[in-house]
């Protein structure tokens, strides 16, 4: 839906602000879903008249032919402006003594915190007249903190998707999409940064990727409560309603001094700290594929060495892991692989290997295939 400003000095819409919110379709070629989406927004808003957190329904009416609905003007900017503003203008954090990215200080930490804080007042209102939004993202939420002597006012818009909550059962789980929803909302309030892998995607980072994030910029109670609405490495919802996600946040608001004294040497979670180049859990394995390797060259019958074992079990790693071990040493290490599909084909895998070989020798110049053609030869003449 499309949603543009319009003065109302002479109150020809009814405002109370002197301006007002029309929505429209994006395009002439509406649907009648689109059409839905309005009309639905317009009774939902009407249901919330007594909602500070909602702007006000004025009229539904048609612009030169296409439906439209009038709302109260919402003055401010859009979180996600709001976000990206405030993030490329924040303060120096808290330099700790790893080298990771830094705890947020203090004045800009109670800022989010207490911006959060409201947004989930203004969810608990809608919630306790009925509703849920079931569409909560940055782009829906209006923040004005134009007034510093005031807190900061938040309206909730976008109500297209919203519905009303019917039996108890269906009741939670809408509110806990809600829920979720603003997890994921406050995660790029406090990192900056989108919880998926990219803006517009629905697909999440990684568990252990946003816990580092996460842990990187917040204290560890902070990084809790976002990851159990947000469901995330193992945490489970431990809020029934924003009313309860609200007051842990005030909690920690009126804590903050303290939290925020005992976190600055936190280091981040998420990450783990693995030495490159190492094999961990396979060392029997690997010393007996060595041993096998160390006897190559004495007098005896030709060898094949077969690693067996389910798929994905880290057969082709530690073959790799053997190989990196031997450049140094003068043999050729070559191996091939049995895949399923080419089950039918005669010993494809010491096909494999073979070619391999065939591969070093002719990259090594034609002196060497020569000396090799020769080599071959005179084995399998004697």
């Amino acid at each position: 839906d499309h949603c543009r400003k319009a003065h109302d000095a002479d109150n020809k819409f009814g405002s109370h602000a002197g301006s007002v919110a029309i929505k429209l379709p994006n395009d002439e070629l509406f649907d009648n879903d689109q059409v839905a989406r309005l009309k639905n927004e317009y009774t939902v808003s009407r249901h919330l008249s007594q909602c500070a957190a909602v702007r006000s329904a004025i009229s539904e009416t048609e612009l030169r032919g296409v439906p439209a609905i009038v709302l109260e003007w919402a003055p401010g900017i859009t979180l996600g402006k709001w976000i990206s503003c405030f993030h490329s203008n924040m303060q120096s954090p808290v330099i700790t003594e790893k080298v990771y990215p830094s705890i947020l200080s203090k004045d800009d930490m109670s800022t989010i915190l207490n911006l959060a804080w409201n947004i989930s007042k203004a969810i608990a209102d809608i919630h306790d007249a009925g509703v849920v939004h079931n569409n909560l993202t940055a782009e829906n939420i209006i923040v004005d903190d134009s007034n510093k002597h005031t807190s900061v006012s938040v309206k909730i818009i976008g109500l297209g998707s919203a519905s009303f909550q019917n039996n108890s059962n269906e009741k939670l789980q809408m509110i806990k999409k809600d829920l979720t929803s603003l997890g994921f909302i406050f995660f790029e309030m406090f990192t900056g940064q989108y919880p998926f892998q990219a803006k517009g995607e629905t697909t999440l980072l990684s568990p252990n990727q946003l816990i580092f994030e996460l842990t990187c910029k917040v204290p560890l109670v902070i990084a809790k409560i976002l990851l159990r609405i947000m469901e995330i490495g193992g945490y489970n919802h431990s809020h029934h309603s924003a009313r309860e996600l609200g007051n842990d946040l005030y909690s920690v608001i009126t804590d903050l001094a303290s939290i925020m004294s005992s976190c600055y040497t936190q280091v981040p979670l998420g990450q783990l700290e693995i030495t490159e180049n190492k094999l961990y859990g396979r060392g029997s394995h690997t010393m007996e594929l060595m041993n096998v390797c160390q006897g190559i060259g004495i007098n005896g019958p030709s060898k094949i060495t077969l690693i067996s074992g389910y798929s994905g079990e880290g057969k082709s790693v530690i073959v790799k892991y053997v190989e990196e071990m031997l450049k140094e040493t003068d043999v050729y290490f070559i191996s091939g692989k049995f895949y399923q599909l080419q089950q039918a084909g005669p010993l494809p895998a010491i096909n494999a290997a073979l070619a391999e070989f065939c591969g070093h020798i002719i990259s090594q110049g034609w002196q060497n295939i020569l000396d090799t053609r020769k080599a071959i030869m005179k084995e399998i003449n004697n």
